[in-house]
């Protein structure tokens, strides 16, 4: 062991330095160490990820406020030239395909037994009411004009259907027109036959009836051709009164003093109440008279009015 002299001459064992000599498993310690926390490391960037995070566990990001967007500028197109003049081709026939099936459009006698059906389950009727709606219902829907027309007729003297008698009325008359311009006789038409010198402007005025229901009633073309005995159906009533009610605004034609025919009009504000006769003389003929009371009727209803207001009928102004 060797010794070392000191100051002032003392003599002492040196100690070997902790910097220059150490533990000879000092670097195999720190290697081991390193390789332990590298490990570990990449142990930890390779672990499986976690469970999802939920979208209600996120908190809600702030909304931006959207910006307005930017205009582009608007670009000029130069005229588009027209293109050269040629002549068409015929088009290709288009191939032949059958028609498509359309269902039939319900007729207003189908409506109208529509429209009774609705009535007969809006309230409780009696049975002889309840009867006569089923009656009118049935008979509607097989076209039977009479029976309809006879189920209108008995009802108009229920009161219960005193708040229905308007579209019964106006149904009434309907039916009334479709039986006399059928071609089947009927309580308002009578047959006569044509006999020598007779002119259809003769017999209209022997029967008290005009020439325009006599050419519609016999569906004649042409007034100068008749064959001596030939039948032709006539209006058989003496005369007709047209009722009208100035501020009901509607007109009843009557004949033989019961109601035929209801038409809606508008009477004239300076038409004064009272009778007005139609006669052959200028002014008091139907056309004029029914211009000078009536302020709006329908044009059809006009023509259809002149078919029986024959000279010696009558309209009457009432202020109801």
């Amino acid at each position: 062991m060797a010794y070392a002299r000191g100051r002032y001459g003392i003599e002492y064992t040196p100690r070997p330095s902790p910097n220059r000599e150490g533990h000879p498993f000092r670097w195999l310690v720190l290697g081991v160490v390193v390789l332990t926390a590298v490990s570990f490391v990449v142990a930890r960037s390779r672990r499986k990820p976690g469970p999802p995070v939920l979208v209600r566990d996120v908190p809600p990001a702030v909304a931006q406020p959207e910006k307005p967007p930017v205009p582009l500028p608007e670009v000029v197109r130069p005229p588009a030239e027209k293109p050269p003049r040629t002549t068409p081709s015929p088009p290709a026939p288009s191939p032949v395909r059958p028609a498509p099936l359309v269902a039939p459009k319900q007729n207003r006698e189908t409506a109208f037994a529509a429209k009774v059906d609705g009535w007969i389950a809006s309230r409780t009727w009696s049975k002889y009411e309840q009867e006569l709606l089923i009656l009118l219902r049935d008979a509607e829907r097989q076209g039977n004009l009479s029976g309809a027309r006879g189920a209108i007729e008995r009802l108009l003297n229920r009161p219960a259907v005193e708040d229905l008698k308007d579209p019964l009325v106006r149904h009434f008359g309907d039916l009334n027109t479709q039986m006399l311009f059928s071609g089947t006789n009927t309580p308002w038409t009578a047959t006569v036959a044509v006999k020598g010198g007779d002119t259809l402007q003769r017999i209209a005025s022997n029967h008290r009836t005009t020439l325009e229901a006599l050419l519609k009633l016999n569906r004649i073309k042409d007034p100068n051709r008749l064959s001596l005995g030939q039948k032709l159906r006539v209006l058989n009533f003496p005369d007709a009164d047209l009722l009208v009610h100035k501020q009901l605004q509607f007109a009843d034609l009557l004949l033989k003093k019961q109601i035929f025919k209801r038409y809606y009009v508008t009477v004239r504000k300076d038409a004064e109440t009272g009778a007005y006769p139609v006669a052959n003389e200028a002014g008091s003929r139907a056309a004029d008279r029914l211009r000078a009371l009536l302020q709006q009727v329908a044009p059809a209803d006009r023509d259809e009015l002149r078919l029986f207001l024959a000279p010696g009928s009558r309209i009457t102004v009432t202020a109801q």
